[in-house]
C-alpha cells in the first residue's frame, strides 16, 4: 500500500470516507494518526513525550 496526503474540503469528507470505504481503502485523520502516535509512545516509555518527539 502506499501512503497519501491530501487535503479535502471539510464539507467534502463525509462523501471521501464514503467513497474510500466502497473502493477498500482505509482513511484516517490526520489528528487520529499523532493520538495513535502519542498513545503507542506513552505505552513504550516512561519519559514524557516532547513537542519535538511528536514532529
Amino acid at each position: 500500500m502506499e501512503k497519501l496526503f491530501v487535503q479535502i474540503p471539510k464539507a467534502d469528507i463525509a462523501l471521501a470516507f464514503a467513497f474510500a470505504s466502497r473502493m477498500g481503502w482505509k482513511m484516517e485523520k490526520h489528528s487520529d494518526s499523532i493520538s495513535r502516535f502519542v498513545a503507542k509512545c506513552r505505552k513504550n516509555s516512561t519519559a514524557p513525550i516532547t513537542e519535538d518527539d511528536i514532529m
